[in-house]
């Protein structure tokens, strides 16, 4: 039986959907056809693995781009810094009916005199796009032009393959991602092969575009006979949408067509879009192709507003073929690589996810909605959001991720689609702890938010905006803002709130100018929860405001929605044997005889290792490599073990969640104070130990599990 995701879950190789592209290599790949491709509910295509069919060779997995991104970089050689060009060539009729400058049909026509075929996209009956093979000049025509929708390769890679073991030229073009799938599929270069992967804003959904022509056309897509992207009747740059049938004609102003708008601020692309892998330098193929947008400010000789290309020449072997197709250009010019980037950032970066993609995703899914033009533009004209504000983004700490997914999870559950904020871009941080990925799959963020105008400009998306959980309010003396966490860059007119915080002390321990600044802007705060007893006394002495104390967001959540979590391959399978867990994060403070004590139990699992949290914290930027086990591994941990020995707040608060008895270690210090304040909120008696005599003692008293559930 295929397993589908209104059943249970999509299985991809990839282990996370977020990584999955649907380049299909695993498809072409599977020697027994174990490989469905399936339409989840958002309209998107993801391979799954059919149990009954597949033989368990990993050969899905090991052939897959987005988890061996080196992969086609060994496979196939390409310049770190290609060479730029830009140009337009000398037939005006092809030129009018492509994009742009019109490259692909020369490179085409270069392939197809020497015997050779091409493979590229095209739309067949009803507005579906796929990818088809052709040999003769007089089936090319529909693989011109943008197509702004994920095509379908079908069995296009094995058939390329056979087509180079014939000794046959074949020219490829395609998204990044799906060339890099075509490479890993071949396991090796060949010489008569040639790769065009296209300068990509990222894919909508198919399910998606046939719905709107559906719509447009009055439920007469299938009488479609063709579909123009950027059909150019007023030149390149004011370019139109153009939907043509046997008794009907739609053409509108790409400006101000809602499929368009959606694509182009990044509403409706599939998730791995907004967080490409591919739209970076090197290149995947030989040649990269797209619109010379930036023309006009770099060079006007090269601009007549019938189109431009902006050619990037990533291979030697591109580099030869160019130079035998000059006499095919009216104007070619050799020009920087910047100038290639100008106006095609988006090309070369991650394509911001909208603020309110989230929702549109829901509510489509959903299907609550009489028209996807009106989904479309209330989407993107919301104003109403929600935006949190915490640690959730974090690649070394655990618990704060954990404890902002429930707080997300949490707002979901009433019917919103929260996102979380990130004023930083961290792409160059260290995944120390296996946290990237869990984060991807599960919480959705913002664009990084770089300069305070970036975060004044999120005022234009949302209405709510809360702060918490964890030690926000705590002063760490980072180079950033302090008082971003207190949302001095949000108008006075929208709705601040607090859920949680944490000042991490049981005294405040800011400036007297820190003080103040604090004061004035908490006090525009429609409400104020902090985490600790503490807090409550911290904001009445300090800032004349009435806190009150709740739990920490984990809580949220009962054990068995966070096994839920753990659930996709991540976790490590226990022996039939009781295990204990140890998870702590400054071994350093322990006393010699206290570590090795516990690194002697028998069947001790170690969760976090080498460095002191202390010591990753001062030196992140210098530190390679893991320290923790993957997230999902640290979940399912504590639903397996009979004992906990951590000096971790958040592993204290798992440890009840999964009703373990636990042991608690680390100084009696100001900070220790958000253990002591739950333990005393749950009735849970002192479970620090400071000796051996103490860790024996605690191993042996039991906790009353019936009394803290009932208080929780």
């Amino acid at each position: 039986m295929t397993e589908t995701l209104t059943e249970k879950k999509i299985t991809t190789p990839t282990g996370y959907k977020h990584k999955c592209t649907n380049c299909m290599a695993c498809y072409n790949i599977c020697p027994s056809g174990a490989i469905e491709m399936i339409e989840d509910i958002d309209g998107f295509v993801y391979p799954s693995i059919v149990e009954d069919k597949c033989t368990h060779c990993g050969l899905c997995s090991k052939k897959c781009p987005a988890l061996n991104l080196e992969q086609t970089k060994e496979i196939s050689q390409r310049l770190e810094t290609p060479l730029a060009y830009g140009g337009y060539i000398n037939n005006e009729e092809i030129r009018e009916k492509s994009s742009s400058g019109g490259v692909f049909s020369i490179l085409s026509k270069y392939i197809l005199d020497k015997g050779g075929c091409i493979c590229g996209a095209r739309f067949t009956k009803g507005g579906i796009c796929e990818h088809v093979i052709v040999d003769n000049w007089n089936d090319l025509a529909p693989l011109r032009g943008s197509k702004y929708v994920q095509s379908n390769i079908n069995n296009c890679f094995k058939e390329i393959k056979k087509l180079l073991e014939m000794d046959k030229y074949v020219l490829f073009t395609g998204t990044p991602c799906q060339v890099a799938g075509l490479y890993s599929v071949l396991g090796k270069d060949y010489e008569k092969l040639i790769t065009v992967d296209l300068l990509c804003h990222g894919l909508p959904s198919q399910k998606l575009f046939r719905e709107y022509l559906n719509e447009i056309t009055d439920g007469r897509e299938e009488e479609i006979t063709e579909i123009k992207f950027r059909a150019k009747p007023e030149g390149w740059r004011k370019f139109y949408f153009e939907v043509l049938g046997k008794e009907f004609s739609i053409t509108d102003p790409a400006s101000s067509d809602t499929y368009f708008q959606s694509f182009c601020n990044n509403l409706t692309l599939r998730k791995s879009c907004t967080d490409c892998r591919y739209s970076s330098l090197p290149r995947k193929g030989d040649f990269t192709i797209g619109d010379f947008w930036g023309v006009a400010r770099c060079d006007k000789d090269l601009d007549d507003n019938k189109g431009t290309s902006v050619i990037l020449i990533n291979s030697q072997k591109a580099s030869e073929i160019l130079g035998q197709l000059k006499q095919e250009f009216i104007k070619l010019k050799k020009i920087s690589l910047n100038e290639a980037k100008l106006d095609n950032n988006w090309a070369f970066s991650n394509a911001p996810m909208h603020p309110h993609r989230p929702y549109f995703m829901k509510q489509y899914a959903s299907g609550n909605y009489t028209s996807i033009s009106k989904l479309i533009n209330e989407s993107l004209s919301k104003q109403d959001g929600i935006a949190l504000l915490n640690f959730g983004d974090s690649k070394i700490n655990y618990g704060c991720v954990l404890t902002a997914l429930a707080l997300q999870q949490k707002i979901r559950n009433c019917g919103y689609e929260p996102l979380n904020i990130r004023f930083y871009d961290n792409k160059s941080l260290n995944d120390i702890n296996n946290l990237e990925d869990f984060q991807k799959e599960h919480m959705e963020f913002c664009a990084p938010c770089t300069t305070k105008n970036a975060l004044a400009n999120l005022n234009k998306h949302f209405q709510t905006f809360i702060v918490g959980s964890d030690t926000i309010w705590h002063d760490f003396k980072q180079p950033f803002d302090f008082n971003f966490y207190k949302f001095n860059f949000v108008n006075f007119s929208k709705n601040i709130c607090a859920f949680a915080a944490s000042f991490l002390l049981n005294k405040l321990e800011y400036t007297q100018a820190k003080k103040q600044e604090a004061k004035r802007l908490l006090k525009r705060f429609s409400h104020i929860s902090v985490r600790e007893k503490s807090g409550v006394k911290i904001c009445k002495e300090n800032f004349d405001i009435i806190a009150t104390q709740v739990l920490d967001p984990v809580f949220f959540l009962n054990a068995q929605e966070w096994l839920n979590y753990a659930e996709n391959g991540k976790q490590k399978e226990y022996s039939q044997d009781s295990c204990k867990i140890k998870y702590i994060i400054n071994w350093g403070n322990l006393h010699e005889s206290i570590n090795d004590y516990i690194n002697n139990i028998k069947n001790i699992k170690q969760l976090y290792f080498g460095e002191t949290y202390a010591y990753v914290i001062a030196n992140y930027a210098k530190i390679v490599g893991a320290f923790g086990v993957p997230i999902e591994e640290w979940i399912y941990s504590f639903s397996k073990c009979d004992m906990v020995y951590t000096d971790s707040f958040h592993g204290m608060c798992f440890s009840i969640i999964f009703n373990k008895p636990f042991i608690l270690f680390g100084s009696s210090g100001k900070a220790f104070t958000r253990h002591e304040s739950l333990m005393s909120l749950l009735g849970i008696p002192d479970r620090k130990a400071n000796s051996i005599d103490d860790i024996k003692r605690l191993e042996n008293e039991p906790i009353d599990w019936n009394s803290v559930n009932q208080k929780l």
